[in-house]
Order: structure tokens, then sequence, then C-alpha cells
């Protein structure tokens, strides 16, 4: 079973219970501190990718490790990389775990150069990626969740129900409370049954929808084309981003048979 590993200090993400239900993150999940070396770190937070979350994103299999975050101001930003890319390799060496990660890079020097193979919707695309000197102490808050915060809203809102989840438009208070910038779009979480799986992976009031299969909320007319588009591909789960606080994580969520 992969696992979400914690290298130097970690930062909270989504206060959710985990269950122990076959490959899946744990839902109460925290975030590495952005992998470094002794002088060096690469600036970027990392999760596994995890067999339901390949399901829900129509992966032929888990391998790579996906971004959870992005150091502001560091090279991993200068250098394009993005929460949700999934890093496939580096220097052309194959990497599953936040694990491998680690170790790979537990010998680059602070400025080094390398190539960060990543796959960004459906597409392979390689980025340098410069070592930057790791700072003397780890602010969670300096990890970003880049292309979040959108300006304008697009697409047909409303409240409605999805998954066994009450959902509402954000509102600007929410997106103050939740530390989106802007009109962010999505929806607040008003409201989960009792008896839905949502609610057994820990979904609870209060908290955002902001992507489903990685694409941001517009509408709710795209959740729904999500949800019949994964029911006819025969898919299990549906991957939702979710934010409470100051963090987004996706959690896979199991699909209802039709």
């Amino acid at each position: 079973m992969k696992r979400l590993i914690s290298a130097f200090v970690c930062a909270a993400l989504i206060s959710l219970p985990g269950t122990a239900q076959e490959d899946e993150l744990p839902v109460h999940t925290k975030v590495q501190a952005p992998v470094g070396t002794s002088e060096g770190w690469l600036g970027l937070a990392l999760y596994d990718l995890t067999e339901s979350m390949a399901n829900a994103l129509s992966l032929p299999d888990a391998q790579g490790v996906m971004v959870s975050g992005v150091a502001f101001g560091g090279s991993a930003m200068a250098s394009g990389i993005q929460r949700n890319d999934i890093v496939m390799s580096i220097d052309g060496t194959s990497l599953d775990t936040p694990e491998e990660v680690i170790a790979f890079a537990s010998g680059f020097e602070v400025d080094s150069l390398h190539e960060v193979s990543l796959l960004r919707n459906g597409e392979l695309i390689s980025v340098p990626l410069r070592i930057d000197r790791k700072p003397d102490e780890f602010d969670p808050s300096i990890v970003v969740d880049n292309e979040l915060s959108l300006v304008s809203q697009t697409g047909s809102f409303g409240e409605g129900e999805f998954l066994g989840m009450a959902l509402r438009p954000l509102t600007a208070d929410d997106s103050e409370r939740l530390g989106l910038s802007g009109h962010s779009i999505g929806f607040l979480v008003t409201e989960v049954a009792n008896d839905s799986y949502a609610r057994f992976r820990g979904v609870t009031e209060g908290i955002a929808l902001l992507e489903i299969n990685l694409e941001p909320v517009k509408s709710f007319d795209l959740l729904s084309w999500h949800l019949r588009e994964a029911q006819s591909a025969g898919r299990k789960y549906i991957l939702l981003g979710l934010r409470n606080e100051d963090r987004t994580v996706n959690v896979p969520v199991l699909l209802p048979e039709r």
C-alpha cells in the first residue's frame, strides 16, 4: 500500500480521517516539506499517486509521484512546475514514490541543474530544475497551490447535490477563509449525507470543492458531465480537489453503481 511520507517538517492539509481501504491515500494527509538534501532542495511537496487516483484520471497505472505544492519564489516555480503535475523521472530515472525522490535527490548539489519529466494533462513534458539552497527553517506557508485562484467566474453556477454532498457557489467570505485570492471558482460543501461515500472518506461541511479530475470546477454542469463520462468509461473513481483552510488535497471518491 502506497503511503504519503514526511520529510523534515510536515504541514497538515485537509484534516479528514483516513481509512485503510485498498490502496487509497489516507485522507488525513500530510504533505512533506519540499524535498531537500543536506544543503539544497527541490522546492516540491509530493505525495503518492494511488491506484484509485490513477483510475479516476484514466492513467494506465500509478507510476509517478504527484506534486501537491510548489515553494513560492523557488526554482521549481520558475521552471513552471505546477500542483497536480506527476513527476515521472528525474535525469531519466523513473521514480514512483516520494521516498524514491528523496533518495535519488539526496546527492544533488546546490545550483546543479536536472531534467524533470512530468505528466501534465496526459502529455509528457520535460523541464529543467535548478536545486535551490534549503532555507534554515521550513515555513509551510511558502508551499503554494498554484493555478487555484481564478479572477472571473464562468459557466452556470447554482446550488445542487453531487455524490451525496450539498453544494453552493463559493462566496468572497468563503474564499478569504480558505486562503483563496480573488473570486475563486468552486463550491462550498454545506451538507454531507451520512450514508454517502464522501462522508465515509471524511468529507465534512465547510470544505470547498475546487477541482474534479484535476480540472477547475467552472459549473455544476461540469460536475455532472465528469460523473457521466467516468461512469460511461467504466471507471470506479472520480478525483475531487478539496480545500480546507489553506491546503488542497486530491481525494478519490468511489462512484455509485449505475
